[in-house]
């Protein structure tokens, strides 16, 4: 028979980790009108306890293939905004 398809690995960007709510959603908004991101794709906030510096919010967008990610965050870095692409299940910094 045909081999299996290998499904496709989720993707997210991150474009900073911020210490507040607000500043999160505002760099995710800044990074939104410039990486012309497809219908579906998901603006999130995780947040994550750091040593010494206390709780990091990580303004992402899930739910992208890496081809669009990588197209995308080419985008925002041309704005001169932090971005990185991450597997979705990275838990690891991106951009501060």
């Amino acid at each position: 028979g045909a081999p299996a398809r290998v499904a496709a690995r989720p993707w997210v960007i991150q474009v900073g980790s911020h210490d507040s709510v607000t500043a999160a959603e505002i760099a995710l908004r800044r990074a939104a009108a410039r990486a012309r991101l497809p219908e579906g794709v998901v603006k999130a906030l995780a947040h994550q306890q750091e040593a010494g510096r206390g709780l990091l919010y990580r303004a992402r967008f899930i739910g992208l293939d890496r081809r669009t990610a990588d197209r995308a965050c080419a985008a925002i870095r041309a704005a001169a905004l932090p971005c990185v692409v991450l597997p979705a299940d990275a838990e690891g910094d991106g951009p501060s």
